[in-house]
C-alpha cells in the first residue's frame, strides 16, 4: 500500500484491526493487477478491427510528434491508456500516460510538462480561460459500502455525519453494528472537489472548513479509485466516494462493493443525463497548444470504436 494511505494522526485504530489492513493490502497487491490486465487484453491485436476504424479518426497530411504525454486524473487513465496503444499502433506517436489527479493534469499542461491533462470534472472559469479543452464524457461520483453493511441509500446529511465522524457506528443509521471505516481523496483529486461541493465539507488540510466543517483526520486518505474500491471491499463497515462508471465497470468484474443512492436517487446512466442524481461531471482533456498529433489523438474519441470504450467504462459518451 502506498505511504499516503493512511490515517492523518497516529496507528490504524484498533477498532478496525490488523487483520482487515492484511486484506486491503493484498487486495491492493493481487486483484488491481488482475483488473487492469482485463482492462487491457485485447486491445493490441494488430488485427483488430478496432485499430482501422481509430487510424481513420487521423487527419492525414498531419505531420505526427514523436511523442505526446499525458497526466492527470486517475479515472480518465484505464479509457486514455487503452485508446491511446490503439491510436499510437496506427500513428506511430509514443504516447506516454500517467496518473496523479486531475490537479496535477491540469498544472504540467500549464508548465509545458505534458501535453494533455486528464480531469475528471468541469472545468472551472479560469482554467478554461488559460487552456483549451475537449469533454470526452460524462460520469457522477457515488458512494460506495461494504456488502456489510446493508445500507442502500445515504443522504446529504447521513454523509455528513459519517465524515464529521459523528457517527462511528452503522447501527446509528440503522445497519449492523459495526465501526463505520471512512475512505477519502487526497488532496489534488477531483473527485474530492466534487465530495467537498457535495458534502459542503473540507479536506482537513484546507485552510478553511466547508459550511459542515471538515473530514475527519480519522479517514484513510487514497488517491485513485481502485484504490478506494479496494478497500473498500477489504475492510467490513468502510464507505468511500468514487467514479461512478470506474465503480460498475470494476464491480462487474467481481470486486464485492455496493453501490448505493444518494439522496434517494439511484446512479444511473439516466439519472445522470437528466440531473436529476446530484454528484454529476463532466470528463475532460485539456490542452495549451492544438498541435496536430494533439487533435488527432483527440479527434479518436469521437469515432464509433471511441464510443464504445468510453462506454465500456461504465461513462456516458459526450456526443
Amino acid at each position: 500500500m502506498r505511504q499516503r494511505l493512511r490515517k492523518r494522526h497516529g496507528k490504524f485504530g484498533w477498532r478496525h484491526g490488523l487483520f482487515w489492513v492484511g486484506t486491503a493490502v493484498l487486495l491492493l497487491l493481487f486483484a488491481a493487477p488482475q483488473l487492469l490486465a482485463e482492462e487491457m487484453e485485447g486491445e493490441t491485436d494488430p488485427g483488430n478491427p478496432r485499430i482501422e476504424e481509430l487510424g481513420e479518426a487521423a487527419a492525414p497530411g498531419h505531420p505526427q510528434a514523436e511523442e505526446l504525454r499525458i497526466s492527470g486524473a486517475t479515472t480518465l487513465q484505464p479509457l486514455v491508456e487503452r485508446l491511446a496503444e490503439v491510436h499510437a499502433s496506427r500513428s506511430g506517436v509514443r504516447i506516454q500516460v500517467e496518473g496523479g489527479g486531475s490537479g496535477k493534469g491540469i498544472a504540467h499542461v500549464l508548465e509545458g510538462v505534458s501535453d494533455l491533462g486528464m480531469v475528471s470534472r468541469d472545468l472551472r472559469s479560469e482554467e478554461k480561460a488559460k487552456l483549451q479543452h475537449k469533454l470526452v464524457g460524462l460520469d457522477a461520483v457515488c458512494f460506495i459500502l461494504n456488502p456489510s453493511v446493508g445500507i442502500e441509500s445515504l443522504s446529504r446529511s447521513q454523509v455528513q455525519d459519517l465524515y464529521s465522524g459523528r457517527v462511528k457506528n452503522w447501527a446509528q443509521l440503522g445497519g449492523p453494528d459495526l465501526p463505520v471505516v471512512l475512505v477519502s481523496k487526497e488532496l489534488g483529486r477531483a473527485t474530492l472537489d466534487l465530495f467537498e461541493g457535495y458534502a459542503l465539507m473540507h479536506h482537513p488540510g484546507r485552510k478553511e472548513p466547508g459550511s459542515a466543517g471538515y473530514v475527519s483526520r480519522e479517514s484513510l486518505e487514497i488517491g485513485s479509485n481502485l484504490e478506494a474500491m479496494t478497500l473498500v471491499a477489504g475492510i467490513p463497515g468502510a464507505v468511500g466516494y468514487v467514479s461512478y462508471g470506474s465503480a460498475m465497470a470494476t464491480k462487474a468484474r467481481g470486486l464485492a462493493i455496493i453501490v448505493v443512492a444518494s439522496d434517494g436517487v439511484a446512479p444511473s446512466h439516466q439519472a445522470i443525463l437528466d440531473g436529476s442524481f446530484p454528484i454529476r461531471r463532466g470528463l475532460n482533456l485539456v490542452y495549451a497548444h492544438a498541435a496536430p498529433a494533439i487533435l488527432d489523438f483527440l479527434a479518436a474519441f469521437d469515432t464509433p470504436e471511441g464510443s464504445r470504450l468510453v462506454e465500456a467504462d461504465g461513462f456516458i459518451p459526450a456526443h
